[in-house]
């Protein structure tokens, strides 16, 4: 039986189309004869006197075999006609976005969002860190400089990372040595970032991370496919868009086990689609908004199958 299934995100002619998960699990689900339309959040609208929110959606239409794709039409859909939403445009995590989720907290218990609204706007991928002190890497979120300054100096051992909460990809992230800089020029690089970006997490730097950090993408608290990123050499950012490089990877028994548990419980939230980020077997974010499934080379098919069989057999009959 057919179904419908929208996603929202950036304009679909700049995504990556051999790294973006959206492409892949829309492409997954055209294979399984499934209607697949795309949107950006600016073509939301919701009029008065009507039920739901609707779309001006574009229909793709993928060729059989790879991921070439035409828009075979433009339709105004209200949004319950979808039996699945997925709210997949990547952050700045501002009130446009916030916006967008306002749209998505309207529809019948018949249409699916992933991943929900609430756990989007309650859920910051940083901040979340201080719930699961166990399993993430010490942190620190504050917008006060001499807070921030006395955590690199006591808990960082004077190497910390220094992360805007409400970016992605690495960008706005920098590094502080204090023993490079001095206490001076230390708290002045602190002030500078908060005037663009307050309140900021603050992490101890792990020289692991020049090893690489390794990517857990997980849905429907079932763990799909696992990746070391490693960074440039003499770089710090493993992330791709900085030049890191992807190989892959073999979880721990103990990395498994606190991945999956803590994705099942994200489940119970509405908290379908995670990204992890992990150093030294600690979560370092936790990637909610629109978390890649990374993977070296040629990505293999097989998990998006998975991902898109298991969201059609939880669908509403």
């Amino acid at each position: 039986m057919k179904s419908k299934h929208l996603f929202i995100t950036d304009p679909i002619t700049k995504l990556n189309l051999e790294l973006d998960t959206s492409v892949r699990l829309a492409y997954a689900l055209h294979l399984k004869n499934q209607i697949v339309a795309v949107c950006s959040p600016t073509d939301l609208s919701w009029k008065s006197g009507q039920r739901f929110p609707s779309a001006l959606a574009q229909v793709v239409e993928f060729d059989s075999s790879s991921l070439t794709y035409s828009i075979s039409g433009t339709h105004q859909i209200t949004l319950d006609k979808f039996q699945s939403i997925h709210m997949r445009k990547d952050p700045p995590f501002d009130a446009d976005y916030i916006a967008t989720t306002w749209f998505l907290d309207h529809l019948p218990s018949s249409t699916r969002v992933y991943n929900a609204p609430q756990a989007l706007r309650s859920f910051n991928e940083k901040f979340s860190l201080l719930h699961y002190p166990n399993i993430a890497l010490p942190s620190l979120v504050s917008g006060s400089s001499s807070q921030i300054f006395n955590f690199i100096e006591n808990e960082s051992q004077g190497d910390a990372i220094l992360k805007p909460l409400h970016l992605f990809g690495g960008r706005g992230v920098e590094r502080l040595v204090l023993k490079t800089l001095g206490r001076k020029r230390c708290v002045e690089k602190i002030d500078n970032i908060l005037k663009s970006s307050s309140p900021i997490l603050a992490q101890p730097f792990n020289p692991l991370i020049f090893t690489g950090e390794i990517r857990s993408f997980t849905a429907f608290g079932h763990l799909s496919y696992w990746c070391r990123k490693i960074p440039k050499n003499g770089e710090f950012l493993a992330n791709t868009r900085s030049g890191a490089t992807l190989e892959t990877y073999v979880p721990s028994q103990n990395e498994f086990k606190k991945i999956m548990n803590l994705s099942q419980e994200l489940a119970n939230q509405g908290i379908h689609f995670v990204g992890y980020d992990i150093i030294g077997e600690k979560v370092t974010e936790i990637n909610i908004t629109s978390p890649r499934l990374l993977a070296p080379g040629k990505i293999p098919e097989e998990p998006f199958h998975q991902i898109a069989e298991h969201l059609l057999k939880v669908l509403p009959e």
